[in-house]
Order: C-alpha cells, then structure tokens, then sequence
C-alpha cells in the first residue's frame, strides 16, 4: 500500500517530514531547517485529513474519482475554503497568506491526482474510502497539533495525542484500527 505523503512528498520534491512527538503534539520546529518544509508538511498533512474523513463517506469517495464539481478540490474537501484552517497554518508557519492559500490548493490537486494514479480509472468509492483508511495512521503521525485540523473537519477526536504515538504496543494497536477500519476486509 502506497504512503500517500511519501509520495507526494516525492512528486512536489520536498524534503522528510518529521514525526509528530507524541509526548508534544508537535513538530519540533527548531530540527526543521527549512520553513518551506513546515509549511508544506502542515499542508499536506492537513489536506489529507480532509481527505480522510471526506471519504469516509462512499458517495464523496466516489466524488474523487469525478472531475472536480466546484472551483478546487480544496473547497470539495472541506466543503468550502478552509479560511480558519488557513489562519492556523500562517501562524504555525509564520507565512503569509497568499503562500498558504497558494499551497492548500496545489496539494488538494495533487493528492487527489495521487490516489486517482494510484487507483487507476476502474476504482470505486469504496476502493477510495479503503485506501484512505489505510493513510490514517501515516497522516495523523506527522499532523502538528497545533493546527487543531480535526476541528476543521468536524472530528476533534483526530487531534486525540493516543493517535500519534508509536512503539511495540501503540504500531500494534494501529495496525488494529486499519485492519477493521474497513467493514468489508475478510477476516482470513
């Protein structure tokens, strides 16, 4: 299964990420040496929550692999601009917000690109909605929590710190989550 902020990262050349510390909900933004790597991680990993829980509906993943129905991507995710969302990731990043407004929607157009690419023109919503489940953990690992995303989306419970630990037990516990995250996977 594809990472999908690996690849993106790949395609938009942009250097690692670094994880999120579970023990300060955040990236320790003094280790980053370029802001635009800040700025770009808080977008994509905030876009891609967007896209997690907008597909956790199977009409809005089948919506993905449509040519978009509004202006961007970006306000079919979020269902309009995410104009607090963007507040927060200026003064997490310390950029402006023509550069912020700028890369939201680049990467809204990218990552749904991605996981059409990826899925290939026969994938259903269900299809969508099952890969995305498996991008959870992967986001929620390097969203900084600072930027509160999962309010932006309806689901505070995103922003939970339990989401963003690693170790023997927690990549266990995870591994749980996506395994019964989709109701459709067989047991066997």
């Amino acid at each position: 299964m594809s990472n999908l902020i690996h690849s993106l990262q790949k395609h938009l050349g942009l250097a690692d990420f670094l994880r999120v510390s579970p023990n300060t909900q955040d990236v320790k933004a003094s280790k980053v040496k370029d802001r635009s790597t800040l700025l770009a991680q808080a977008c994509i990993t905030s876009v891609l929550l967007g896209l997690y829980q907008y597909t956790r509906d199977v009409d809005n993943a089948v919506c993905l692999l449509k040519p978009k129905q509004k202006e961007t991507w970006l306000e079919v995710i979020f269902n309009r601009y995410p104009t607090l969302l963007e507040q927060r990731i200026m003064h997490y990043t310390g950029t402006d917000s023509e550069t912020v407004r700028h890369s939201l929607l680049n990467i809204a157009d990218k990552s749904v690109e991605e996981i059409q690419t990826y899925l290939g023109p026969k994938a259903t919503g269900e299809e969508v909605k099952h890969y995305m489940s498996n991008q959870r953990n992967h986001i929620l690992s390097y969203l900084p929590s600072e930027l509160r995303a999962g309010e932006s989306v309806h689901s505070s419970s995103l922003d939970d710190a339990s989401n963003k630990m690693h170790g023997p037990f927690s990549d266990f516990m995870h591994w749980f989550e996506e395994f019964f995250a989709d109701s459709q996977k067989p047991l066997y």
